[in-house]
């Protein structure tokens, strides 16, 4: 099918909502690098680079997600998925699947 893109291995690790301190101020937490509000099953973090803003993901057992932000640690075939709370994060952990990515 054009547009789409299947990676055969992709590791997901995932990440939650956590207040942050940086400088003796709270930084803004929940607003992604695209500008849009992190939301838990459709928010994922990738390599700008390869994936930009917008790229659609199908990750098994997370469901369809949108590229909305990056990290420093999320470079080259990595991605991050956004959970709600720390819990669910942990409870996803890390892994390596096969995504499906729609351009």
């Amino acid at each position: 099918m054009p547009g789409m893109l299947w990676l055969e291995t992709q590791f997901v690790a995932s990440t939650c909502l956590r207040i942050r301190i940086s400088e003796g101020r709270k930084k803004k937490i929940g607003v992604t690098a695209s500008g849009k509000k992190a939301k838990p099953g459709r928010t994922i973090a990738a390599d700008t680079s390869l994936y930009p803003f917008g790229t659609k993901m199908n990750i098994p057992g997370y469901g369809w997600g949108v590229v909305e932000d990056r990290g420093g640690a999320i470079k080259g075939g990595k991605i991050d998925l956004f959970f709600r709370t720390h819990k669910q994060a942990l409870k996803w952990g890390r892994k390596t699947l096969q995504v499906e990515v729609v351009r």
